[in-house]
């Protein structure tokens, strides 16, 4: 099948190559996984007047391609690349985004995005209202003018409760995920030391040491204690294993995230703030009963004030935060018969 006005081509066409294309797209009449980029104008400002200047929003199209559309998007570790596939990086979300699974990429086109920025120098002031018209604007750019659902979890899941507010007349479901509102100040508290240490690491010359011992701090935020508890006996072994696991975990972290990118993504986590009466797309909201960093009874709130018809569901799990990236057969149900009105 031919694919007209590529950018890049990484395969064959026959053998499912990803395209990228800068252009509106036609996406019935194209094959296999397509990436749209969208360059951001120099003079685009944010909510609090942040700027990207050189920067992108990358869109990645799977699944269905022709089928009702539905953005998924995940935490500030997240990419476009939520379901996986022959030759390509391992999807964030595999076990919820693949063929009969709960977002199903035999019946949806999926869509994924990668958050900027990518390459700044320094850190800018941005919040989820500023993603969600990024968004926007990049899918208007490759021609997509409503989408069938907006999927988010975590940092992805404020972003979506923005974008319903701004574009209720686009979207005709919203699942959020272990997001609400706003957020908690005990996890505002987290975060901030987190910025803090990176700071100070930067003033001595060791930025990426900083960023490694701050993604060392936030994996204590995303389990649960009982997760480490069953992980990680109470003896002298055990917390050289514990040190190392964490040591890993930053040290993998700092080598694909810059301070900028870490600051930027974490301040605009901590600007986050909506009034529910003021959304009413049809919603879900999926919380875990061990999530310290959002609390189930912020979400029972968010559902409580919530303007739209919506659903609450609370998961028991032992992975806090990460219940949604490691909970799979708990919420593919619940996703699946949210979205299971459609048929492509």
């Amino acid at each position: 099948m031919a694919c007209a006005a590529a950018i890049f081509e990484q395969r064959d066409p026959d053998e499912g190559s990803v395209f990228a294309y800068q252009s509106p797209l036609r996406l019935q009449s194209m094959c296999g996984p397509v990436e749209h980029v969208f360059d951001i104008p120099e003079t685009w400002r944010g909510k609090y007047g942040g700027a990207l200047p050189g920067e992108e929003v990358r869109v990645r199209f799977q699944g269905n391609l022709a089928g009702p559309k539905v953005v998924v998007l995940g935490g500030i570790s997240a990419s476009r690349f939520v379901a996986s596939g022959e030759g390509e990086p391992e999807g964030w979300w595999s076990n919820v985004v693949r063929t009969g699974g709960g977002i199903d990429l035999g019946r949806f086109c999926v869509i994924g995005v990668d958050y900027p920025p990518a390459s700044l120098a320094g850190e800018t002031s941005l919040c989820p209202e500023d993603f969600a018209k990024l968004i926007d604007t990049a899918l208007l750019s490759a021609g997509i003018e409503e989408l069938y659902a907006f999927i988010g979890a975590s940092f992805g899941g404020m972003i979506g409760l923005s974008y319903a507010r701004l574009f209720a007349h686009k979207v005709e479901l919203l699942a959020v995920l272990c997001a609400a509102h706003e957020t908690n100040p005990m996890a505002q508290a987290w975060r901030l030391v987190q910025r803090r240490i990176i700071s100070l690491a930067r003033s001595a010359g060791r930025q990426e040491e900083g960023v490694a011992l701050a993604r060392q701090l936030a994996m204590t935020t995303y389990r649960a204690p009982e997760e480490f508890a069953g992980r990680f006996d109470l003896d002298l072994e055990s917390q050289a294993n514990v040190g190392a696991y964490l040591e890993a975990r930053g040290e993998q972290y700092s080598a694909e995230v810059t301070p900028a990118r870490y600051l930027t993504l974490s301040e605009a986590i901590d600007r986050h703030q909506e009034q529910p009466e003021n959304i009413t797309v049809p919603a879900l909201f999926i919380g875990a009963l061990s999530d310290r960093l959002v609390p189930l009874a912020d979400i029972a709130e968010l559902q409580r004030r919530y303007a739209g018809l919506s659903e609450l569901v609370a998961i028991s799990s032992v992975y806090g935060h990460d219940a949604f990236l490691k909970e799979s057969q708990a919420i593919n149900p619940y996703l699946h018969n949210f979205l299971k009105e459609i048929s492509a």
